[in-house]
């Protein structure tokens, strides 16, 4: 897992629609930045969480570029306990 606190250390990355932003670190995506009144703080997503899966998918940096306004998407992250959180958006 990724510690929240490097996270924090830098505010870029990719923004999701569904109200996070990602950053890589090596090979995983985690997410930097959660916005307040999202889809995503409402479904619980916090920083710190490494995204694994996009639809049952394994996510791999374009997966969201598919996402279509008012569409659902199912995501699986890592907390930085290493729990796997699963939640819909």
């Amino acid at each position: 897992a990724i510690p929240p606190t490097l996270v924090q250390e830098e505010n870029r990355g990719s923004r999701v629609g569904i109200g996070f932003h990602l950053r890589k670190v090596g090979e995983q995506w985690v997410v930097s930045r959660v916005s307040g009144g999202s889809a995503a703080q409402e479904a619980g997503i916090r920083p710190g969480w490494i995204i694994t899966e996009w639809d049952g998918q394994p996510f791999n940096g374009s997966n969201s570029s598919s996402l279509k306004n008012g569409q659902s998407v199912r995501l699986k992250f890592l907390d930085p306990n290493d729990n796997v959180k699963r939640v819909e958006v």
